[in-house]
């Protein structure tokens, strides 16, 4: 005759495969309803960084033209039919690596490199634009367009 030590039943200690199903499936539920929450978190940082951004360039072209008198150039002249070639005037670049302007120059959030002046219509998130002859007025363009900006 058999006898049980301390009350207890003989026995293997540990979880049943069903127990571990269940846990699983518990699991992937939760990352299946987080994961889109936390792209859509991503997607909206990155938006408001850019924003931000480009108000921070704004507020500091406003400076710049206060201290010179006028804005960083930045436009390009089209070629034309008789054969003259495109060519840039880029005072711009400069101006956002001018450490009396900018501690660091901003980087955008989408390319993860400085701000560049793109050329046409700004398409695809990201895309940032500046115009301006050096006089008193410039343009800004950009994608997400920032409303504030405008």
């Amino acid at each position: 005759m058999f006898a049980r030590q301390n009350g207890k039943k003989r026995g293997y200690k540990g979880f049943t495969l069903v127990e571990l199903v269940v846990v699983l499936v518990i699991l992937g539920v939760l990352v299946a309803l987080a994961v889109p929450r936390f792209t859509a978190s991503a997607s909206k940082a990155k938006e408001t960084t850019f924003c931000s951004n480009v108000r921070t360039i704004k507020s500091q072209l406003e400076l710049y033209k206060m201290t010179t008198g006028n804005y960083p150039k930045f436009y390009i002249t089209p070629a034309t039919d008789q054969g003259t070639t495109t060519s840039t005037t880029d005072e711009f670049s400069s101006f956002l690596k001018n450490e009396n302007y900018f501690e660091s120059a901003p980087i955008n959030p989408y390319t993860g490199t400085v701000f560049t002046s793109t050329t046409g219509t700004p398409a695809q998130l990201g895309d940032f634009k500046y115009e301006s002859a050096g006089t008193t007025t410039y343009t800004i363009t950009s994608s997400p367009a920032c409303t504030i900006v405008q």
